[in-house]
C-alpha cells in the first residue's frame, strides 16, 4: 500500500505502528532478561536500542516527507534518457531549454524542439502526441510540455536563471 500510494501519511503510520510492536517486543525482552539474569544494565540497553530504531524510522518518513514536499533535480541520466527518446523521432531534429524536475512522485518536463518548419501545426501536434506517449511510458506521472520551433528560425534568447536553471 505503500508504495502504490506514493503516501508519506500511510508511510508515518506504518512506521507508527511497527515501532510500537518492535518497541514493546524488546522492551519485553530487555526488562524479563534483567529480571531473570539479575543483570539490570539489560532494560537499559534494551531502550537503547528501542531509542535508536525508532530515531531510523522518524528519520526516513521525515526523508520522505521533505521528498514530497520539495522540488528535486532531475538525474542526468534520466535527463539524457528524455534527450535520447525525444531524437529516436527522425522528426524531431533537436531538443533544447530541457528544464526537469522531480516533485513527490511527479517528473515535471519542459523542454523546446526542432522540427521541419515546412510542417503544419496539426503534424507537429500529432508528432509530439507520439513524443509524449513514449516519455509517459518511462515515467507514467510525469507532468510533460514540450515546445515546438521550426529549425532554422530559432532565435538565442539567454537562459533564464531561476529555480529551474
Amino acid at each position: 500500500a505503500i508504495r502504490s500510494s506514493g503516501s508519506v501519511a500511510v508511510a508515518a503510520d506504518r512506521a507508527h505502528y511497527a515501532s510500537d510492536l518492535a518497541a514493546n517486543a524488546v522492551d519485553l525482552i530487555g526488562v524479563g532478561s534483567g529480571a531473570f539474569l539479575s543483570a539490570p544494565g539489560l532494560d537499559a540497553a534494551a531502550g537503547l536500542v528501542v531509542s535508536v530504531w525508532l530515531f531510523w524510522g522518524a528519520t526516513g518518513v521525515l526523508r520522505g516527507a521533505a521528498n514530497q514536499l520539495l522540488d528535486r533535480a532531475t538525474p542526468d541520466s534520466d535527463r539524457a534518457t528524455i534527450t535520447t527518446t525525444m531524437l529516436s523521432d527522425p522528426r524531431i531534429m533537436g531538443v533544447h531549454r530541457l528544464r526537469t524536475r522531480q516533485t513527490g512522485p511527479v517528473m515535471v518536463i519542459q523542454m523546446h524542439v526542432d522540427m521541419a518548419p515546412t510542417l503544419t501545426l496539426a503534424e507537429a501536434h500529432d508528432i509530439l502526441e507520439e513524443a509524449e506517449a513514449r516519455l509517459l511510458a518511462l515515467w507514467p506521472q510525469a507532468d510533460i510540455m514540450i515546445h515546438p520551433d521550426p529549425r532554422g528560425s530559432l532565435t538565442v534568447e539567454p537562459v533564464k536563471k531561476g529555480p529551474w536553471a
